[in-house]
């Protein structure tokens, strides 16, 4: 939230949050439960009706495309910072793990409109630039600390 009011007070920055979930291919239109997560001994919790099975739960929740991305924009100028659920997760491959967050803006030589679009498709611009989420979720070091 700092960073939020910083930016705006102190350089006059706008901030838009944009969120973007893709299920697997034969989910769409699908009865989900209005709550549903996956325990960590692989059982699903679920409040309200659906159609699916446990399995086919699971199966979402691993495989689902999920984006959060913050935007700060003055002008022409943006900068965006995003997070996918297997970015946070340590799920990606960087640095073994480590949970981050992407990094992309208009020096990338790219419109915010095109980057949101691609971002809804899943076809979203990669870049090298990553800021990692120390203390957070599992870290990469962690298990190697324990031994």
């Amino acid at each position: 939230m700092s960073l939020i009011f910083k930016s705006y007070n102190d350089f006059g920055y706008l901030y838009s949050k944009h969120h973007f979930k893709n299920l697997p291919n034969g989910f769409e239109g699908k009865k989900l439960p209005k709550i549903f997560r996956l325990n960590e001994d692989g059982s699903i919790q679920k409040v309200g009706e659906t159609e699916l099975t446990d399995g086919q739960l699971k199966h979402i929740i691993e495989n689902r495309k999920v984006i959060v991305s913050h935007f700060f924009e003055k002008d022409d100028i943006w900068h965006c910072f995003f997070l996918t659920y297997k970015s946070i997760g340590g799920k990606e491959n960087w640095k073994e793990g480590q949970p981050h967050f992407h990094y992309i803006s208009s020096a990338f030589s790219i419109s915010k409109e095109y980057f949101i679009e691609s971002m809804r498709t899943v076809k979203y611009k990669s870049t090298s630039v990553h800021i990692d989420l120390l203390e957070y979720g599992k870290q990469p070091n962690e298990e190697k600390n324990k031994n």
